[in-house]
């Protein structure tokens, strides 16, 4: 398929190229994308495009740049659904068993002790994992996003995957993707988890005037900073399940 050959040059062309439309979205199931997301629009094979969002600037006008590579399982998505709505961030811009019982002894049933096991096996200690390959190497920065929505707290009892995905663009007032109308509370936290990403883009940290300081992770002293009601600091947040994993993830390796 033309989407997992490599690299081709692009063909040549006269004249100012037209950017103004966006490209194709890769062959999937449209229901996947118009449920999680919105409309993925034109489906075809030559579907590796880059979709740029910027405020007006000069030519050759510096500004910080945030690349977001959206997620889907390979199996549905595009960069320009409304979920992945960059304007609001450029205005911010300015510019087993018994093992795992005795892990997760706090939990109450086995569909939500299967659910958490999952979670933390495919994703979290994953992201941990990747995190202490690149601490040598560079500044890695560790978040956890618990934070549910008000509207949906008597729904659902955790944030589902990509529920962080909406407050890091700023697009809960924008996109009807997070199943519950926004609060005040919604707004105020998601206004804060945004102002983290700016300061990355901008600075090279995501350091903000007013909330907690988010230490780097660091190859032997894991830290992480929790996105919940409140901003926290967590050090050796799930310390001893996140190592099981991934020990075991070693293992399966060799």
């Amino acid at each position: 398929m033309l989407r997992w050959r490599a690299p081709q040059p692009a063909a040549p062309w006269s004249g100012t190229r037209d950017a103004s439309k966006v490209g194709n979205a890769c062959p999937q199931k449209r229901g996947f994308s118009l449920e999680g997301g919105g409309n993925p629009g034109t489906l075809d094979e030559d579907c590796l495009n880059l979709h740029v969002s910027t405020p007006r600037a000069e030519p050759g006008a510096r500004l910080p740049v945030m690349v977001w590579l959206h997620g889907g399982a390979l199996i549905f998505g595009a960069g320009w659904l409304p979920l992945y709505d960059g304007a609001a961030l450029i205005k911010k811009l300015g510019v087993g068993g018994v093992l795992v019982r005795s892990l997760y002894r706090d939990v109450k049933g086995d569909a939500e002790l299967g659910r958490q096991v999952v979670r933390d096996a495919v994703f979290i200690a994953f992201a941990r994992r990747i995190a202490v390959l690149h601490a040598t190497k560079g500044p890695v920065w560790h978040h956890y996003f618990s934070r549910v929505p008000d509207g949906l707290r008597d729904k659902q009892p955790d944030v589902p995957h990509g529920g962080e995905v909406p407050p890091v663009f700023g697009i809960a007032d924008l996109c009807a993707c997070t199943g519950a109308t926004p609060t005040d509370g919604d707004r105020a936290a998601e206004q804060a988890v945004a102002a983290r990403w700016v300061g990355l883009a901008s600075v090279g940290r995501p350091d903000v005037r007013g909330l907690p300081a988010w230490p780097a992770d660091a190859k032997f002293k894991s830290v992480l900073l929790e996105l919940g009601d409140k901003q926290v600091v967590r050090s050796d947040f799930m310390y001893h399940r996140l190592n099981t994993f991934i020990a075991a993830g070693n293992l399966l390796e060799r």
